[in-house]
């Protein structure tokens, strides 16, 4: 049997569009800005937004934000928002 992958998410629906928050469980994503966290899941990890928003397990117009520390001094967190066919990016 392959490796069993484990990820904490919470579902939540806000202005008409279900989203599913990654809080843990990721295997580690390099880079050091969420521009770079990006490109580096879109390029080589989209396994996981498939695995997350599409059916069997999502919905058309889901979404997947995958929250991460900040490598800003003045932010809690960062995050990449995954979409059903691209990526998003939200530097908080």
């Amino acid at each position: 049997m392959a490796g069993r992958r484990t990820l904490q998410v919470i579902d939540c629906h806000a202005e008409g569009e279900p989203a599913r928050v990654v809080v843990g469980g990721l295997p580690h994503v390099p880079g050091t800005t969420m521009l770079e966290k990006r490109a580096h899941l879109r390029d080589y990890m989209d396994d996981l937004r498939k695995l997350l928003i599409l059916e069997p397990r999502g919905y058309p117009c889901q979404n997947a934000n995958f929250v991460f520390p900040s490598s800003h001094p003045d932010a809690g967190f960062g995050f990449v928002i995954a979409e059903q066919g691209s990526y998003g990016l939200n530097r908080t």
